[in-house]
């Protein structure tokens, strides 16, 4: 298994690819200024770059392992290196839905990505990227990602290994898993966190799928060792879906790029 998805902030940090092309408006070549208003000439800020020379990659996402089921959105813009920047003023992100104007609540990464932590569960959003109060690329949702359902766990102590089924609700899906932790009980009703112990994030699953690493090289002890432990263990993976039918509209150029996910919390028993 590759990445954790613990290291999304990496892979959101890491982009998507260089600008907008031959077909981006006119005010993509304008130059900045070093006494543009709000701007400090820095080559963190991204508003130091000519509008040709960055990507902006917007991240929607569906978490269900939330009461109700909640939406996060995270914005993050590189340059041509690909390198995260800063996104400052006179750039800005909005995002509408329901006729509602949304705008970051919270600054991550040295304000390198902007978080959406109280969008509305719709089914239409519109993206703005704005500089100087002029729409630079504007995207269009209609619809997210399902995520999959009847998620089911076997564990098998002669192998000391997991296989992982579910059946897939997207027509086009592909799918990513994380095994997180192990919630474990003893004969004297003790509750233990059994972390994994090696990273264990794999991207394009199929069903079934089992789990390259053993359980002892997952989680520190075999099967067999945890049953002598525990009179119970719970298992919680996560998975996230992108429904490859779904296509975003972009009205103005290729400088935007929008991401859909379904996240998906699954606790089942081990033993």
């Amino acid at each position: 298994m590759k990445k954790h998805i613990g290291l999304l902030s990496l892979a959101l940090l890491s982009g998507c690819g260089g600008g907008g092309g031959d077909n981006s408006v006119d005010k993509n070549n304008e130059e900045i200024s070093p006494d543009t208003p709000h701007c400090g000439n820095m080559p963190e800020m991204s508003c130091t770059y000519n509008l040709n020379d960055l990507t902006f990659n917007y991240w929607l996402s569906v978490k269900d392992a939330e009461a109700p089921y909640e939406l996060y959105g995270a914005a993050v813009m590189v340059n041509s290196t690909p390198e995260a920047v800063s996104i400052v003023e006179p750039d800005r992100i909005e995002v509408v839905s329901d006729g509602k104007r949304y705008q970051a609540d919270t600054v991550a990464v040295g304000g390198k990505r902007l978080d959406f932590n109280n969008l509305p569960m719709d089914k239409t959003y519109e993206i703005y990227w704005y500089r100087n109060d002029d729409i630079i690329s504007h995207a269009y949702i209609d619809d997210l990602p399902s995520g999959v359902a009847l998620f089911e766990v076997e564990a098998n102590q002669q192998t000391d290994t997991l296989t992982f089924s579910w059946q897939n609700i997207p027509s086009n899906p592909s799918n990513a898993g994380d095994i997180r932790y192990l919630t474990c009980t003893d004969n004297n009703n003790m509750s233990d966190l059994v972390s994994t112990t090696v990273v264990s994030y794999q991207e394009n699953l199929t069903s079934p799928y089992t789990a390259p690493l053993t359980i002892k090289e997952l989680f520190g002890s075999s099967l067999t060792e945890l049953k002598t432990q525990y009179k119970t263990c719970d298992i919680n993976i996560t998975t996230f879906t992108s429904d490859n039918a779904i296509t975003p509209v972009n009205y103005t150029n290729e400088a935007m790029l929008i991401h859909l996910k379904r996240e998906q919390e699954h606790i089942r028993s081990l033993f």
